[in-house]
């Protein structure tokens, strides 16, 4: 499974625990809540009918000292169909934020750019040392066909944001085969004191830009 799947069952498990918890409790505190009224009720009714045949039978002073506990016969079932509700209701947030073809939602019907753009960079290690600076990466092949010869070209800004050197590396394997993910690195020990930060770009064998998506993990 491609890590564009991952991220989009990850977000929906996510939101469907949220819905299963929230609906559950809601809906438990609610039979909770008809539970109790309904036992009001009965006892309420069992004692005045009590109280009517005890008048009779002992006399209204014994029928005033009587007291009735009453105790529903299943007072577990509406708790155990609250959880089957909150389970579909569970079920029902999945799907929708998974394949609902909704504008504000990130999913299978929705991201167009991960099946679109070539290269997804998942990815980012930057460790800062005193010499220089060193970076892992990780990119995804969002294309139906392999890609040769991908090198990672990292332009190392200084302060004011312009390029003051540049590096490159090797993705590996090479070709990049259709759903895979390939990883570079590299380290840089020069103009350690005026390093501000890095950019990322991709090219092909030919020295042609690739174009990529960023996402995931990037920092």
């Amino acid at each position: 499974m491609n890590p564009e799947a991952l991220i989009i069952l990850e977000q929906s498990v996510r939101w469907a625990l949220l819905a299963f918890l929230g609906s559950f409790l809601i809906l438990a505190l609610y039979s909770w809540t008809r539970l109790r009224r309904r036992r009001r009720g009965l006892a309420d009714l069992m004692h005045e009918q009590l109280d009517a045949e005890l008048s009779e039978a002992l006399g209204l002073d014994e029928a005033q000292d009587t007291a009735l506990q009453l105790t529903p016969s299943n007072r577990l079932r509406p708790f155990f169909y609250s959880f089957l509700l909150a389970g579909v209701v569970s079920v029902a947030t999945f799907l929708l934020c998974s394949f609902a073809p909704l504008p504000f939602l990130h999913n299978f019907a929705t991201e167009a750019s991960w099946r679109e753009t070539p290269l997804r960079l998942t990815a980012v290690d930057y460790e800062r040392f005193f010499e220089g600076f060193s970076l892992e990466g990780q990119v995804w092949n969002q294309q139906d066909q392999a890609l040769a010869s991908i090198t990672a070209h990292i332009e190392v800004l200084d302060a004011q944001r312009q390029v003051l050197d540049e590096v490159s590396a090797q993705v590996k394997p090479t070709p990049l085969a259709p759903a895979q993910s390939g990883k570079f690195e590299v380290r840089y020990t020069e103009n350690s004191p005026l390093i501000y930060g890095y950019r990322i770009a991709f090219r092909d064998a030919e020295g042609n830009q690739i174009p990529h998506v960023e996402g995931f993990e990037i920092r």
